[in-house]
């Protein structure tokens, strides 16, 4: 299962009726927040339903009304219910797509490139379209980015054939994105969380302040 994200949609947990927070490991990424409006709704429509056969068999023992008619009218009250409620949850589905498609347009689509922002992962197509262009000939290089997840995942198709290496560094060419605590310093080295990681090398093609492409070579601490 994906982890709970912004805009995720493959994950629609059910109603919540009695809180269980799953499997530990799950617990801080995928459990349920809080009791899902859900519950009280379909317990609420079973009560009713239940309420409302019961209100029938008092009218054919009490008015002595037929069954068939009393179960036409109890049919359609039920069933007129659940459509109005089936219609409440389209509307506010689609509000919320709507929203989201508004949210993509003014953020994504008509910004500049260098302010685009693609929901949570904000502009990092943009950034991957940039470095590419100064990747050809380059067989791996050392990649660090805010998130592992899913950037990592993503930056090994944007730009095949180079690859980001998993391991340990190897490589003189270093792909930064969106790391603040990292930056050029006044010799041209790497820095890491202020200390150098690199000898002294060039910056080859920056993105924003955080952002840049590095060639120097790595100096084990």
């Amino acid at each position: 299962m994906q982890s709970f994200q912004p805009f995720t949609i493959n994950i629609l947990h059910g109603p919540v009726v009695i809180r269980d927070i799953g499997p530990y490991f799950l617990a801080e990424s995928q459990h349920v927040l809080a009791r899902s409006v859900n519950a009280y709704l379909l317990v609420g429509l079973s009560i009713f339903g239940i309420t409302l056969l019961f209100f029938g068999f008092y009218r054919i023992l009490m008015h002595g009304e037929e069954w068939g008619v009393i179960r036409g009218k109890m049919l359609k009250i039920f069933f007129g219910t659940l459509l109005a409620v089936w219609l409440f949850y389209d509307l506010r589905m689609g509000s919320e797509f709507i929203r989201n498609v508004a949210h993509d347009h003014w953020n994504y689509i008509v910004p500049p490139a260098p302010e685009k922002d693609f929901r949570d992962i904000g502009n990092f197509h943009e950034f991957a379209a940039g470095a590419r262009k100064h990747l050809e000939g380059v067989e791996q290089y050392e990649l660090f980015m805010r998130d592992r997840w899913p950037f990592f995942g993503m930056m090994r198709y944007e730009t095949y054939p180079a690859k980001p290496n998993p391991g340990e560094p190897s490589s003189d060419v270093w792909l930064i994105y969106d790391r603040k605590d990292m930056r050029v310093s006044n010799d041209g080295r790497l820095m890491l969380s202020g200390e150098p990681i690199t000898e002294a090398g060039e910056v080859l093609w920056r993105f924003d302040p955080s952002s840049f492409i590095f060639r120097g070579a790595y100096t084990p601490s």
